[in-house]
């Protein structure tokens, strides 16, 4: 197997982040997803995939330009170094809130998060004009919101899985479904 110094800056960036995270004791997002999916399977519980499905138009030329011109995977890689040297600690911070049900400490620490900056640097990369996908993020979004308005209405009782800061943000997932009519109600209400 390749080192990640044989890896895209991209690659080699996320591994370096999940070893960082292994080391303070924490785990990414997809191992608790991946708890919390085999519990609703345990339990047969209908599991609905909110992921944006992408159709690459004109693959071959989106290959192409990866392999000529690239993305600013560089700048993804500076940003984990950075949040490997710095933002380990907003992240425990955080793991602890969740843990405890520490909402007020949980509203601080998750609205500091940055966007995904990695997302961003595939978003703008002749990549991502090549293959049709310049606008990822909102896609991404409208994609989860059309899924989970459609559980409500279909389910009686719906269960959502998404980052903590989409739960506290102005433009957040829960805010744009409240815009949209559906009662929210914090934990703590």
């Amino acid at each position: 197997m390749r080192g990640v110094e044989y890896m895209r800056p991209i690659f080699a960036g996320r591994e370096l982040y999940d070893v960082a995270l292994k080391r303070k004791g924490l785990v990414d997002q997809l191992v608790i997803e991946k708890r919390v999916y085999d519990a609703a399977h345990h339990h047969q519980v209908k599991i609905v995939d909110t992921a944006y499905p992408l159709a690459l138009s004109q693959s071959d030329d989106a290959i192409g330009a990866l392999k000529k011109v690239g993305m600013d995977d560089q700048r993804c890689l500076g940003l984990v170094l950075d949040a490997v040297e710095h933002d380990l600690a907003q992240a425990t911070a955080r793991a602890n809130a969740w843990a405890t049900g520490d909402i007020d400490t949980l509203k601080v620490v998750s609205t500091q998060t940055s966007d995904d900056d990695c997302l961003s640097a595939i978003g703008t990369s002749p990549f991502a004009k090549a293959a049709g996908m310049m606008d990822m993020q909102q896609r991404i979004d409208q994609a989860w919101i059309a899924h989970a308005e459609h559980a409500l209405e279909q389910n009686t009782q719906t269960v959502a899985l998404l980052p903590m800061d989409q739960l506290f943000k102005p433009d957040g997932y829960l805010s744009v479904l409240q815009s949209q009519g559906y009662t929210v109600q914090a934990p703590s209400e």
